[in-house]
């Protein structure tokens, strides 16, 4: 089976986004495939590279870019919710005139148009 993934919830207030995370691991271990996951709502936090963890907690953000590497799969952050929440892209930064990005590696900036033909094209929908 081919799954999309939806997360909402900031990496690190809530466990939605661990447990997300991990229910990813069990349908990759059990050979199932990852579409995409998008990031939305306060899921848009992932994409903040000045996020820093304590070193004694799981870097959530950093994890899932982990994953991704190791499966393949994209990791989408809606922009729109980055934006609203302060967490830009050096284009964004320029365009908005502001001193720099703080968005993280990896994550690409998306939209739900991106999200929603994912989901035609996955068999199943995941969402926390």
């Amino acid at each position: 089976m081919n799954y999309t993934v939806l997360v909402h919830s900031h990496p690190y207030t809530q466990n939605n986004s661990l447990t997300a995370y991990h229910a990813c691991q069990a349908v990759l271990a059990s050979g199932h495939q990852i579409q995409l996951v998008f990031f939305d709502r306060d899921g848009a936090y992932h994409a903040n590279a000045f996020t820093v963890t304590p070193q004694d907690e799981l870097d959530v953000a950093q994890a899932w870019l982990t994953l991704a590497k190791q499966y393949q799969f994209p990791l989408h952050i809606c922009s729109t919710a980055a934006t609203h929440r302060g967490v830009i892209t050096p284009e964004q930064a320029q365009f908005y005139e502001k001193p720099g990005s703080n968005w993280r590696e990896g994550y690409i900036p998306s939209s739900l148009g991106q999200l929603f033909e994912a989901i035609q094209q996955s068999d199943q929908l995941m969402e926390f």
